[in-house]
């Protein structure tokens, strides 16, 4: 009981404070633990929610009074706004890769007066400076100013005040990226179309075959839904997601929590690797359960001198040819072949090409713009444990 009074009275007092603080100017610093900060990145590398409140702070921190100053204390770096909801800055928080450069930004800001202080001594600005610092802009007994010294070292410690590095550059700004990257007139005539007509809904038992389609072995993204996993689905929740395609299909991009893709650097048979495209759940069971329209216009645009499609792979291919050339020299016939075999094929698709033609040779729009579009969206690479920060490309497809 005496221990709950006093939690009670602290956030009481630091409340007041924040009001007085508020009407005085008074800088509000954060006095977090470094255990607190870590264990808040740790739990957002999962998942950043909509909202960070005291909800969501509760399962790391337990007493009340701690929980608020920590809200304050992120707010005040940032990483929050006034209605607590998630900024930019916390995203590259968050992203290992960008962290350190971006915290230093964070004490940029936030200590203003007291990092040039910390620099003019070399690092060597005594605990006992610090302290009187942060007791003269708050107006906080000497406890609290001991804790916002601390997180203040802490911070220091983390952060990274060189230049970074332009891999680093292109992962902060990549949101910007997304809105400042040209776009081809004829993606952006095929996204804005209006007069693509409309394929027949998907049914329910044509998303469950598709479903079912799918090896019990195969790999599932970050968004956790295996493809195969959506055969157990009840027919209503089926039918809602029919009706998601179908808006998905009328736009031609997937909602954002899932148009990012996973790209991961898998190691060839005897040399050198290759990158594979891990789509999430919704857009793989998607094309998978269109894929008899693509099939049907290949079919009617079938050519013999064609060695792809179905059916013709590589080995397909070569096999054929050795097998022309052995019978031409059994008979006394001459035969020459060629086989050239392009580097990144692809990854050297231009979507802007890859729009016109989709057009000009009759491939159904509506596929040609939702693939498009995910092509376009978000990636991440990953190799070996570690994932790069995102990316957009204005190029390539990505094999799966």
């Amino acid at each position: 009981m005496e221990e709950a009074h006093e939690e009670s009275a602290e956030t009481s007092a630091e409340e007041g404070q924040e009001e007085n603080g508020s009407k005085q100017g008074k800088t509000w610093y954060p006095y977090i633990t470094k255990v607190q900060f870590e264990k808040f990145l740790s739990r957002l590398e999962n998942k950043v929610p909509e909202q960070i409140d005291r909800d969501y702070v509760r399962a790391i921190i337990r007493t009340p009074s701690m929980i608020y100053r920590f809200l304050r204390g992120i707010e005040a770096m940032g990483l929050i706004d006034r209605d607590q909801q998630p900024t930019a800055l916390l995203a590259r928080v968050v992203d290992r890769p960008t962290r350190k450069y971006t915290l230093a930004e964070v004490i940029r800001n936030l200590y203003k007066e007291l990092l040039p202080e910390w620099e003019q001594t070399d690092g060597n600005m005594s605990d006992d400076a610090i302290i009187d610092y942060f007791r003269d802009r708050t107006g906080m007994g000497r406890d609290s100013a001991n804790k916002m010294k601390m997180f203040f070292k802490y911070l220091i410690g983390e952060a990274d005040f060189g230049e970074p590095p332009e891999t680093v550059q292109a992962a902060d700004s990549a949101e910007d990226a997304a809105e400042d990257r040209d776009t081809p007139p004829e993606v952006e005539a095929l996204m804005a179309a209006t007069d693509l007509g409309a394929l027949p809904q998907l049914e329910v038992e044509e998303l469950r075959v598709a479903s079912r389609s799918f090896p019990a072995g195969t790999t599932f993204s970050y968004d956790g839904f295996h493809p195969r996993a959506f055969r157990l689905l009840p027919d209503v929740a089926l039918r809602a997601l029919s009706w998601l395609y179908v808006l998905v299909e009328a736009l031609g991009r997937f909602p954002v929590q899932v148009d990012l893709t996973q790209y991961v650097f898998v190691g060839k048979p005897k040399w050198g690797r290759r990158v594979i495209a891990i789509y999430t759940g919704p857009f793989r069971l998607w094309e998978r359960a269109r894929y008899p329209h693509a099939r049907s216009w290949e079919q009617t645009n079938e050519r013999a001198f064609f060695a792809a499609g179905a059916g013709g792979g590589a080995e397909a291919t070569v096999w054929r040819q050795s097998v022309t050339a052995e019978a031409a020299v059994a008979t006394g016939q001459g035969f020459a072949a060629t086989l050239t075999d392009m580097a990144s094929f692809y990854e050297r698709f231009g979507h802007g090409r890859l729009a016109a033609e989709a057009r000009a040779v009759g491939f159904p729009l509506i596929l040609a713009r939702v693939s498009i579009g995910m092509y376009r969206s978000r990636r991440i690479f990953s190799g070996k444990g570690v994932s790069f920060g995102m990316c957009y490309a204005s190029k390539s497809i990505g094999q799966e």
